[in-house]
């Protein structure tokens, strides 16, 4: 793991307006994060109670506020790598007041201001940091071209999203419908993905598949959900903080980190036909003329090989990946 994906509360940090103090013990990770290398990605999604009653930022003055901690929190922290604005705008699950009761063509004009808020601010104080925008639910190919259309894209280093809805099988089409609007240079991120799981078992295979589309995608980075145990979605975590252990995710985690790290490509192979069984997708990672493919059947469970000739790397995959 080389990046961490998280927030720092606006709320907390930022009580007297203009006056922020980050000693917060919410915000003590994120001196631990860049102090061990890590890559971090700040998302901005908060509210404050000083500001448009408490709700999501909806005025001038509002959005003015939200920027200046933008630029409050950078100048604490140079070296965060990027900053996520929003984080699923075009739900109404983070939204709240005026925002969230707006029509879906006003609620893009919001974010817009936003956005452009934001950067606005950055530049001003000559930040130069990545600029990540969209943190949708799902992959919103309207909504994206509705912030094209006002300008929005323009503005930012990369869109990023969260494919919950769509199955590993169907995202490289979504991706290629979502690229007929943002362009084929606008980097891509996946800022969280994950499945709500009914075992913690699940997840690995589900991990390896959406590894192999993802990077066949061209996606430039992908965060998992999450890394600790959530209260509404019981089997997605990483890590068992009372166990101090890895779940079968986060081991999953672990053997793929270890045999992507020098990996130059993810591409998709021709389709393949078994015995009983329609493979749905094989994935080719190339590591120097080395190939490490995976493969899984639409009525079967689950393979996965690795021509590395790794012992851990190969059990490693055997085990971890029984499960459909």
């Amino acid at each position: 793991m080389d990046g961490i994906r998280d927030s720092v509360p606006w709320g907390a940090i930022e009580k007297a307006a203009g006056k922020y103090d980050f000693s917060v013990p919410q915000a003590a990770w994120l001196d631990q994060a860049l102090q061990k290398g890590l890559a971090v990605t700040l998302t901005f999604a908060n509210a404050n109670a000083l500001y448009d009653r408490g709700y999501t930022v909806y005025s001038d003055a509002g959005r003015e506020a939200f920027a200046n901690f933008v630029v409050a929190t950078l100048q604490r922290y140079p070296n965060v790598s990027a900053v996520e604005i929003g984080n699923e705008y075009n739900s109404n699950s983070f939204v709240t007041g005026p925002v969230a009761t707006s029509s879906a063509a006003n609620r893009d004009d919001y974010y817009a201001k936003l956005v452009a808020a934001v950067d606005s601010a950055l530049n001003r104080a000559g930040l130069d940091v990545e600029l990540v925008g969209g943190a949708t639910h799902s992959i919103p190919v309207d909504y994206f071209a509705d912030l094209k259309a006002l300008g929005t894209l323009g503005l930012l280093d990369a869109v990023s999203i969260h494919p919950y809805t769509t199955p590993p099988e169907q995202f490289a089409d979504q991706i290629e419908v979502l690229r007929g609007v943002i362009g084929k240079d606008m980097a891509i991120k996946v800022t969280e993905f994950g499945a709500n799981f009914a075992s913690l078992d699940d997840a690995p295979a589900y991990l390896a598949k959406m590894l192999s589309v993802m990077g066949d995608a061209g996606i430039e980075s992908a965060s998992w959900y999450a890394l600790a145990r959530q209260s509404y979605f019981p089997n997605m975590e990483l890590w068992n903080t009372q166990g101090a252990s890895a779940t079968p995710a986060g081991e999953a985690f672990r053997v793929f980190d270890s045999l992507l790290a020098d990996a130059d490509v993810i591409r998709r192979s021709r389709p393949m036909i078994s015995l009983t069984c329609t493979l749905s997708a094989i994935m080719r990672r190339c590591f120097g003329g080395r190939r490490v493919p995976s493969a899984w059947r639409r009525a079967c469970p689950p393979m996965i090989s690795t021509a590395i000739g790794s012992p851990t790397s190969t059990a490693g995959f055997l085990q971890i990946l029984r499960s459909s």
